[in-house]
């Protein structure tokens, strides 16, 4: 089930948008989240990895290394942020929906019977494994309400 990310923009987020990770993992975009690195070392990463390092610290466009690849985002609603992004990077919030984990940034795959048959209480539907952590993703009413959220996002770019 894993799909194709290729073209797809990658992130790096500062410790301060570990939402906007989750937000931008549940829509299958590659989202790394910074812990407790120096503005240096985040910018090195986000170039060396060919990813986008999103943070709401205006300072960092003191650093000559920002250009390119940091995006500095206004201190906002998510909604706000999410539009921004879309409208950005072109971001396609339901294309990628729902196939890397929200927790570790990993894609997911089909679980096996066994995985389903281990969780305490019935799963319905399609069951997704996260190779990383373990942790099992179904369509739960948690899946619609996110869902809408995406859509909403997806209209307003």
């Amino acid at each position: 089930m894993a799909m194709s990310t290729e073209g797809a923009p990658r992130f790096l987020c500062d410790a301060m948008l570990g939402g906007l990770a989750r937000w931008l993992r549940a829509a299958g975009y590659d989202t790394l989240l910074a812990r407790r690195e120096s503005d240096r070392e985040l910018l090195a990463l986000a170039a060396a990895t060919g990813r986008h390092f999103l943070t709401c610290d205006g300072t960092i466009r003191e650093h000559k290394a920002a250009r390119g690849v940091a995006l500095v985002l206004p201190q906002t609603k998510l909604d706000d942020i999410a539009e921004l992004l879309g409208r950005h990077f072109a971001i396609d919030w339901l294309a990628r929906a729902f196939t890397r984990c929200v927790l570790d940034n990993a894609l997911l795959e089909a679980a096996t019977a066994e995985q389903v048959a281990s969780h305490p209480h019935p799963l319905p539907g399609n069951v997704l494994h996260c190779p990383a952590c373990g942790r099992l993703y179904w369509e739960g009413s948690h899946l619609s309400r996110m869902r809408r959220r995406l859509e909403r996002w997806q209209a307003a770019r």
